[in-house]
């Protein structure tokens, strides 16, 4: 089932980033506004919802997943940054980029570049909602 949640721009309210949470947590597929459009999400540890995140979207097995990141700290857990990258990476973000970085142990099989081992990520500048909603989703769904 489809359902559209309109945030305010500046005070969201609870409820709602509550139901977008819980929906994230229970497998579903989230759309929501970035700078290069919208984007999918799911889930980082839900095998399921990125099964058919993959069918929705028609992609090739081998198609590598970007990991969206609150900040640069986050990123670090996700890729391995040495000092003279750090410094491209905080020239460049928060924006519309993604950054093919060595990933981490952290990081799923399923989401890595199956011969080069690396991952898609990106910190991306979000309005006021979205951060809200993703302290919310970070402190409270676990992966399942």
């Amino acid at each position: 089932m489809t359902q559209l949640l309109e945030l305010h721009p500046t005070h969201p309210q609870k409820r709602l980033l509550e139901m977008a949470a819980h929906a994230l947590h229970r497998g579903e597929l989230v759309v929501y506004p970035n700078e290069k459009g919208y984007a999918i999400a799911c889930h980082l540890g839900d095998k399921g919802a990125l099964d058919r995140l993959v069918v929705l979207r028609r992609l090739p097995k081998n198609n590598q997943f970007t990991l969206i990141c609150r900040d640069l700290g986050e990123l670090g857990s996700y890729a391995r940054v040495e000092n003279s990258t750090y410094r491209i990476l905080k020239r460049n973000t928060p924006g519309p980029f993604t950054f093919v970085l060595p990933a981490t142990k952290e990081v799923q099989r399923r989401l890595l570049h199956p011969k080069k081992k690396t991952s898609g990520c990106a910190c991306q500048s979000m309005p006021r909602p979205w951060v809200c909603w993703r302290r919310w989703v970070s402190r409270y769904c676990r992966p399942p």
